[in-house]
């Protein structure tokens, strides 16, 4: 399964902090650094499995850390709509 941000929610750079701009209602997300991490990936479309790997390699963590955080993230921002499933 891939997911992707939805159309709508931008990733926004200020300077060191990255945020998701919700452009349908206004709302913000504020990204803790590993989740920064993935939000290229997010915007063009990537498995939870290649999210991992990058997660891992970048941060030097062990794949089922890496496997967890992916899947926190994920579910996170499903929860808020800002993502969609792609069943390719």
């Amino acid at each position: 399964m891939i997911v992707r941000l939805h159309p709508e929610v931008q990733h926004v750079r200020t300077g060191e902090q990255h945020l998701l701009l919700d452009q349908r209602d206004g709302g913000y997300y504020a990204l803790n650094p590993s989740a920064a991490t993935l939000i290229d990936q997010l915007t063009t479309g990537a498995t939870a499995a290649h999210l991992a790997d990058t997660l891992a390699g970048r941060f030097q963590i062990d794949s089922g850390r890496a496997r967890a955080d992916v899947l926190a993230l994920v579910v996170e921002l499903n929860n808020s709509g800002l993502l969609l499933e792609d069943g390719r």
